[in-house]
């Protein structure tokens, strides 16, 4: 049987468009690039990783410094500190002239419960945290489970690049042996040697985009060791969103931002209640002496004093202003949350149920018939039934073909961090 040949005008043009397209300078990549040397982590080890090195954990640890303030504010049981006042100077009158002066000790007396309302605030302030760093906490979950999933993809990228070099390599060996036997002519085997080189472009580039996408992992968990973390295991079995009013239920009591929210009212009340009371003027109890030495005579007097400021309207309402404010703004982001959450869980749930359409297409026909495809494309070609060019352009639809695969499988778990983000909690068992 005569094997096929491009000795055609139209082969030979689509072959010269072909060698022109590649750098004169590429290599023989049949080696391939470089192992990628690093830390395996499954997806649970890095988490637990991320929960104590995280930079986002780490940031939200300091707000305890805020709780410790408040906590140190209500402390005291003892009364404010008192004040002392000493006058000395000269005195006259009618019996001559002489030395006066007067000590006096005032104290202040919090008669509107302000110790117990600062005690209260405190202890609000100390749930919020707690509920922040939690909302901090599945915060950076989402983010690390998104890397996690694009270094899976960016590593599939890559063996599928080192797939295809591998296959380039073997068939440029095919077209070598045949031209040494004079069975094909020296523009095939620039072709195969050139595809080989395309090829291998192609799996240092896939190689750098996996590089790159560890070390976004690791910023994302706070990474601290010299080699970057590899990712190992499986994402999971891929499944149609669950029932959006299920979903629906579940984001209304999950929601770490709700949550916070919640806790956030809680304790701008408390600090509202502490502002009014503490705009309300408190009394000041105090002990007077006076003494005074005139025309050679002594003089002495001793006082006790009750001390009530008066406060207007005015200056209460713009002492309690900013606690207003704040419990007012609050409210308003809290409401604003809760409209957006019934179209954010829908529209994450069809954007899932969307990407899994696709990714399941993929699934029951292309991604576990890749290697076979390329086998019987190599064996073809070896026994004569293609020629290379029909080779060439085969492997290029199958290559499209599997990183669509791929980016489907991308595009399916970037849904469902998404849907997790919108519901605030795992959505698959």
């Amino acid at each position: 049987m005569q094997r096929p040949t491009i000795c055609n005008s139209f082969w030979w043009l689509l072959a010269v468009s072909v060698l022109a397209s590649v750098p004169a300078a590429a290599q023989d990549s049949r080696a391939g690039a470089e192992p990628v040397v690093g830390h395996p982590v499954t997806l649970a080890e890095a988490l637990a990783y991320a929960d104590l090195h995280a930079p986002e954990i780490l940031a939200a640890g300091q707000g305890q410094a805020d709780v410790d303030a408040a906590e140190a504010l209500a402390e005291p049981r003892t009364l404010e500190d008192p004040q002392l006042s000493v006058g000395l100077g000269p005195a006259g009158g009618g019996d001559g002239f002489g030395l006066g002066g007067s000590v006096s000790l005032t104290q202040t007396l919090e008669v509107h419960g302000e110790r117990a309302l600062r005690r209260d605030v405190a202890e609000r302030w100390a749930a919020e945290f707690e509920h922040m760093e939690s909302a901090v906490r599945w915060s950076v979950h989402s983010a690390v489970h998104g890397r996690f999933i694009e270094a899976l993809a960016e590593q599939q990228r890559w063996e599928v690049s080192t797939t295809l070099v591998s296959f380039s390599s073997s068939v440029r060996d095919v077209v070598l042996s045949r031209v040494q036997l004079g069975e094909d002519s020296d523009l095939e085997l620039a072709l195969a040697e050139n595809a080989l080189a395309v090829a291998g472009q192609q799996e240092f580039a896939a190689r750098a985009d996996y590089l790159r996408s560890l070390q976004e992992l690791a910023v994302a968990v706070g990474w601290t060791e010299s080699t970057p973390p590899v990712p190992v295991g499986e994402a999971g079995v891929p499944q149609p969103a669950p029932d959006v009013d299920a979903l629906l239920a579940t984001a209304r009591t999950e929601r770490q931002d709700l949550e916070l929210y919640n806790r956030r009212l809680e304790r701008l009340d408390a600090a509202l209640a502490l502002a009014q009371q503490e705009s309300r003027a408190d009394p000041a109890i105090g002990a007077e002496y006076e003494f005074g030495v005139l025309g050679g005579l002594g003089e002495h007097r001793a006082l006790l004093g009750l001390e009530i400021a008066i406060t207007t309207e005015a200056r209460r309402r713009s002492l309690e202003a900013g606690a207003v404010a704040d419990l007012e703004r609050v409210g308003y982001e809290m409401d604003s949350a809760l409209a957006a959450i019934d179209v954010g869980v829908r529209a994450a749930c069809e954007r899932l149920d969307a990407a899994y359409a696709q990714l399941s297409l993929y699934e029951s026909t292309l991604i576990p018939n890749w290697n076979v495809n390329l086998e019987l494309l190599r064996r073809a070609f070896e026994l004569g039934e293609i020629d290379l060019l029909s080779l060439m352009l085969a492997e290029e639809r199958l290559m499209q073909q599997q990183m669509g695969a791929i980016e489907a499988t991308r595009d399916y778990y970037v849904a469902l961090a998404a849907l997790e983000m919108a519901v605030g909690a795992e959505v698959m068992q």
